[in-house]
C-alpha cells in the first residue's frame, strides 16, 4: 500500500480474523446511552467476567471508551447470525479481577431500573474513584 492510501471504510482484515473465534459480551458505558452494547472478545482476552472494565471502540468515530462488562452471552443474537451487522472487537481488558461482584451488579441494575438512569452511569458511581 502506498503512503497516501486511504483507510478502508469496512474494517481491516485483522478485525475479521479476531471475529472468527471470539465470544460475545454486553457492555454498559458511562454515557447517556440508555442501552448496553454487544462486542466480540478475542480468544487472547478470554475469559472475561461480569464486572470487569473493557476498552472498546464506541460510536461512529470508534473512539476508545471504557465500559463495564454486564453480561456474557452464550449464543449470538439472530441479527448477528444472519450477518445483518458486525460486532466491534474489544481492544483491551483493563482489570485483572472484576470491580463489581454479583450483589453489587444486582444493586446497580435495581438502581438503574428504579431511578430510570443508564446502567453504565450507575456502575461508574458505585465503583470508588480510587479503584478506577
Amino acid at each position: 500500500m502506498t503512503r497516501y492510501g486511504t483507510k478502508s471504510l469496512f474494517g481491516s482484515a485483522e478485525e475479521a480474523e479476531d471475529l472468527s473465534g471470539g465470544h460475545i459480551v454486553r457492555i454498559a458505558f458511562d454515557t447517556g446511552a440508555d442501552t448496553e452494547f454487544d462486542y466480540i472478545v478475542p480468544d487472547r482476552f478470554w475469559p472475561v467476567q461480569v464486572g470487569r472494565r473493557l476498552e472498546v471502540p464506541f460510536g461512529r468515530g470508534n473512539k476508545l471508551t471504557t465500559g463495564f462488562c454486564v453480561a456474557v452471552i452464550d449464543e449470538a443474537p439472530e441479527e448477528q447470525k444472519s450477518r445483518r451487522f458486525k460486532l466491534k472487537v474489544v481492544k483491551k481488558v483493563i482489570d485483572n479481577e472484576p470491580l463489581v461482584d454479583g450483589q453489587l451488579m444486582a444493586l446497580a441494575r435495581w438502581i438503574s431500573t428504579y431511578y430510570v438512569c443508564p446502567l453504565g452511569q450507575v456502575l461508574a458511581a458505585v465503583v470508588p474513584t480510587a479503584v478506577k
